[in-house]
């Protein structure tokens, strides 16, 4: 997941932000959902792009957090114009608690997270580690990025799986896939104008694994997030 970066101590900002799915489900034509976008940190409390939690361990070099985060990921079958594809089930954006660690290096940041599904949506389990680097000019943030993600069965099944049910109806063959790797890159470039303004667009690009392109449901091979936006930084 593409980050940005985070608020001093004490900190508490607000803005707005627009993000654009790119999804991989057939006949899908890419959306574009309004979002807030809300940042808080205080030394224990935290929380920033869709995540919030608790600082378990904080210093200059290591991070340890829990928390609870949004899945941005889901699908709404009247978003298709392929009839088959409108007769499955609708899946819905998660939520997961998890563990994540970052070691912050001279070489980039570095981190590994591990969630769970905590509302019954997929009850699958996802793990991810990551690579980025902040290059900074001036009030100018260049952010490269780069990690692998690993979704169980469970996790690919609720967004990319067809039932037996669901094929009876649609006519489209049962899909079971099982676990999966998804590698992804990511960049974000960050623009300060003033002390307490931030502007940002992020972009983020996954190559899908086979268990999940060969879906039925899924005419592409990759999905990508969009996002711009700014926020206003008040204490």
């Amino acid at each position: 997941m593409v980050t940005l970066p985070t608020c001093q101590a004490a900190d508490l900002s607000l803005g707005l932000a627009a993000a654009g799915f790119i999804v991989p489900y057939k006949d899908t034509p890419a959306k574009v959902v309004p979002l807030p976008a809300v940042g808080y940190e205080d030394g224990t409390l935290f929380w920033q792009g869709g995540r919030g939690g608790f600082h378990i361990v904080e210093n200059s070099s290591h991070r340890l957090d829990f928390y609870l985060g949004i899945d941005p990921r889901h699908f709404h079958p009247e978003d298709s114009t392929d009839w088959q594809i409108r007769q499955l089930n609708k899946r819905r954006i998660g939520v997961a608690s998890g563990l994540a660690y970052t070691l912050t290096t001279r070489a980039g940041s570095f981190s590994t997270s591990l969630e769970r599904d905590v509302i019954n949506h997929s009850d699958g389990m996802s793990a991810e580690a990551a690579w980025s680097y902040t290059l900074r000019r001036d009030r100018w943030s260049l952010i490269p990025a780069a990690g692998i993600r690993w979704d169980n069965g469970a996790q690919n099944r609720y967004y990319y799986g067809i039932s037996a049910e669901e094929s009876a109806r649609s006519h489209l063959a049962e899909w079971r896939p099982g676990d999966a790797f998804t590698p992804w890159l990511g960049l974000s470039l960050l623009y300060a104008p003033g002390d307490r303004l931030l502007t940002y667009i992020s972009a983020q690009y996954e190559r899908l694994p086979d268990e999940v392109r060969h879906s039925p449901m899924n005419d592409r091979d990759s999905a990508a997030i969009i996002t711009a936006g700014f926020s206003y930084r008040f204490l």
